[in-house]
């Protein structure tokens, strides 16, 4: 006991570094499932999925996937319903950090399979996979 009383102060650092290591692993598996961009293509060919955009439409008309189908974040809570009958679903965003909120949409929805994709919109440029603009 007393050598916790003495080392107080470097047994909270501890526990509180460990923390803030764990913080995003823990995020991340909150937001559910992800993939590739290699595992998206592998989706959308094999499973017919649908690969939902959910930028601005200023960034998708700066450039976006061919096959994608853009509805911006802000509106998507309003129009989940349209997309909750698709098979699968790849929710991309600009970076990855905020896609969670659209896929968890989309599953309150009703959507069976709900992705997101690893990286965003960034990871797929930096795949070198083509892009329209």
């Amino acid at each position: 006991m007393k050598f916790l009383t003495d080392n107080f102060l470097y047994i909270s650092l501890l526990f509180v570094s460990g923390g803030m290591l764990l913080w995003p692993v823990l995020q991340r598996r909150s937001q559910g499932a992800t993939v590739n961009p290699n595992g998206a293509i592998a989706l959308m060919n094999q499973e017919d999925a649908l690969l939902l955009d959910v930028r601005s439409t200023d960034e998708y008309a700066r450039g976006h996937v061919a096959q994608a189908k853009n509805v911006p974040a802000e509106s998507l809570a309003t129009r989940a319903a349209e997309f909750a009958s698709s098979k699968s679903i790849v929710v991309m965003d600009a970076d990855g950090k905020s896609a969670g909120k659209a896929a968890a949409a989309l599953r309150t929805a009703g959507a069976a399979r709900v992705v997101i994709l690893d990286g965003g919109y960034a990871m797929w440029l930096a795949a070198g996979l083509p892009v329209k603009k």
